[in-house]
């Protein structure tokens, strides 16, 4: 379970006794937890930690909210994430955190476990929400009820360098495994230890743990599947099988690679491909690559990518009415308007089903992206001790991707990570 300062445990009891204790005090002090300006407008605050171009699109469609509705006004505060993941449920328990926060919908379960998050049920009821991406929404529910509202979704996609594809005679980006490796092993160039390499594969940290929860669910398998650990399957041994013999006798990537090595490869130009989510076009610009965007190459099973996903929560130190306000601003934020503006501007595609790729122009980028929305999977939803099971799957995929026996560690890996999910 997670835990407050001090080391204890933070059960729903001990989150509602803080949270009851705070607000007895905070009422004496502030009058209550609706919080008004001094133009009588309601005042939301809503945490993110969006830094880029993301992060200016939010400001700039809270802007437009705030113009146009008079009787709500939305404070955004940008942190870094892993600072809003430490301030977050001592914050709220004092009613002094955000109404409104976004995080990884692998996260969210903790928060719900404990009464910090608020379900959505009513804010779904409205008819504009069944033009949400399913897959969107499907990611931030829990035990069947809808506790997030879309905020970014993107399948992975595969980046490519086209000079160096140009430069080996390769006209485009593969679409199956099997081509995959062939186009890497053409692009991997030098002997011993190539000087390039036709594929940055990371195998340990959280862009890959999306990246090889896609890999997994490509190859017939999964990581966790209703409730039991999967790990230790047929499909999963030859999906890591494979891979590890195309990075152990091929070489079309280095062993051992995290994400930000990963990245650096990718970045330096000494790696053809790399696999990642909408934040890659921003570092591939950045270091001058003249870069193409395509679906992950299909694995034996199907085409599925794992999916960035981030979601909008209510928190539960909202009040009634803060509830009803928070609920149109994720509505607008949600509504086509806002999210031809989102998309286009953001480097997020649209949350929405009725906004086609054709539809998001000047942003081809994001349309690729789009494009390869329907294959995006995720698993963990609804795990609340995520972060010891992601790791647990960085251990597996280093392992194997390093040269370790796959049977071996798969066997070892599942029932550790079962004790681990049992305990959730």
């Amino acid at each position: 379970m997670p835990r407050l300062m001090g080391g204890k445990q933070l059960t729903r009891r001990t989150f509602c006794t803080a949270a009851t204790g705070a607000a007895l005090l905070g009422a004496a002090g502030c009058g209550g937890d609706t919080t008004a300006s001094g133009d009588g407008r309601l005042v939301l605050t809503f945490w993110h930690g969006f830094t880029e171009a993301d992060g200016k699109t939010i400001a700039a469609i809270v802007r437009e909210f705030n113009a146009s509705h008079p009787h709500i006004r939305i404070d955004v505060q940008v942190n870094p994430w892993d600072v809003i993941t430490s301030k977050l449920l001592p914050a709220v328990a004092a009613k002094a955190g955000p109404d409104i926060v976004a995080q990884p919908t692998t996260s969210a379960a903790k928060y719900i476990k404990v009464g910090a998050f608020r379900p959505l049920d009513d804010f779904y009821r409205r008819a504009d929400a069944r033009r949400y991406l399913p897959n969107a929404v499907r990611a931030s529910t829990v035990e069947g009820r809808r506790y997030g509202a879309p905020l970014a979704f993107a399948a992975n996609t595969l980046f490519y360098n086209k000079k160096l594809f140009a430069r080996h005679g390769i006209d485009g980006p593969p679409d199956t495994w099997d081509a995959w490796v062939r186009v890497a092993r053409r692009l991997t160039v030098g002997d011993g230890t190539p000087r390039q390499y036709g594929l940055s594969l990371s195998s340990h940290g959280p862009s890959a743990n999306t990246l090889w929860t896609g890999m997994l669910h490509a190859g017939g398998g999964r990581a966790v599947h209703d409730g039991r650990m999967t790990i230790d399957s047929r499909a999963n041994r030859r999906t890591l099988g494979y891979w590890q013999d195309a990075v152990a006798r091929h070489r079309v990537s280095p062993k051992d690679l995290g994400d930000a090595a990963s990245l650096d490869l990718f970045t330096a130009q000494k790696a053809a491909m790399v696999v990642g989510g909408p934040f890659l076009t921003l570092i591939a610009k950045r270091a001058g690559i003249d870069y193409g965007i395509s679906a992950v190459p299909a694995g034996p099973a199907s085409a599925a990518a794992g999916a960035n996903v981030l979601a909008m929560y209510l928190t539960s130190q909202a009040d009634r009415r803060k509830t009803a306000a928070i609920h149109e601003f994720f509505t607008f934020f949600n509504s086509k308007q806002q999210q031809l503006v989102w998309s286009r501007a953001s480097g997020w595609p649209p949350n929405r089903t009725d906004i086609p790729p054709s539809a998001i122009r000047g942003n081809p980028d994001v349309a690729a992206i789009a494009r390869c929305g329907p294959h995006a999977v995720t698993d963990f939803e609804g795990v609340e001790n995520y972060t010891e099971l992601a790791t647990e799957l960085d251990t597996v995929t280093q392992k194997t991707i390093s040269g370790q026996d796959v049977a071996s560690v798969l066997a070892q890996a599942q029932s550790r990570m079962q004790r681990k999910l049992d305990l959730s």
